[in-house]
């Protein structure tokens, strides 16, 4: 059996280990799994790939993979939801998910300070916290307004749980508090992070989402307000390396074991 694991250039340059580990682990159960750049992709050469391992943003390209065909882990609607936050939120609400309120243009919020994040941001980059209206339209240039959703703030910021949800199992969590003078509580921004057991009711709220979208490796986050743990975001592609940092966790072996149980790899 032969598979692909997709990352952009910038991607593969940060993650070299845990893309080695991922194809050394398939290696020795007999699977062959290929690197390839995103801007690389030829669809007319995927005749022989029974399998795409997808860690990139673009939802299009997952789907034009399944259109040729070839089962994509995660699946382009993961994807799709995961990496558009306004989507996301949509989603949430439709479904009764308690979650902060969400606007998708400036002139629509009512509520101050706020916070302005990308649509397809990731990592915490690109957010602020803004006192009004005028400060972001003083800060923000025009032709980037666009990109911007705009969100109530919980009652406690700079904390964060990223639930981690593997073939339909909740895998672990890793509570996340922001550095001193910082309201992002990102890793990659010098977050502080411990491993941490979430209660039953945001376990239960993880899956729901992840089953929703059959989706099998994602991270979905929670933030406080007012003493309740709610949803804010999820994330695909999700990294492994504050489960690393906090737990004994083999994350490479187990992805690669639960994504050959799940899907009959051979």
């Amino acid at each position: 059996m032969n598979g692909i694991i997709i990352y952009n250039s910038f991607d593969i340059a940060k993650n070299k280990w845990f893309i080695s580990s991922i194809i050394d682990s398939f290696k020795e159960k007999g699977i062959n799994v290929e690197l390839i750049e995103e801007s690389t992709l030829d669809y007319k050469s995927l005749n022989c790939v029974d399998f795409a391992i997808y860690r990139g943003r673009d939802y299009r390209i997952s789907k034009s993979i399944e259109d040729e065909g070839i089962l994509v882990i995660n699946n382009s609607k993961t994807n799709k939801i995961a990496n558009d936050k306004y989507l996301f939120y949509q989603y949430l609400a439709g479904h009764s998910f308690p979650c902060m309120e969400t606007c998708s243009f400036i002139d629509e919020i009512c509520f101050s300070p706020f916070v302005a994040k990308p649509k397809d941001g990731h990592g915490g980059n690109g957010v602020y916290l803004f006192s009004s209206k005028e400060e972001y339209l003083e800060t923000v240039d025009f032709k980037d307004r666009s990109k911007y959703i705009f969100q109530k703030p919980s009652s406690d910021l700079g904390i964060d749980l990223r639930v981690y949800v593997l073939n339909k199992k909740i895998y672990g969590s890793v509570l996340r508090k922001a550095k001193e003078g910082e309201f992002r509580s990102n890793f990659s921004l010098g977050g502080n992070v411990t491993y941490f057991e979430p209660p039953i009711k945001v376990r239960e709220t993880a899956l729901k989402i992840a089953n929703e979208f059959d989706s099998f490796f994602v991270g979905v986050d929670f933030i406080v307000d007012k003493g309740n743990w709610i949803v804010n975001e999820m994330e695909d592609p999700v990294g492994a390396r504050m489960l690393y940092q906090t737990s004994s966790k083999n994350v490479v072996s187990d992805y690669v074991n639960e994504m050959i149980l799940k899907y009959g790899l051979k």
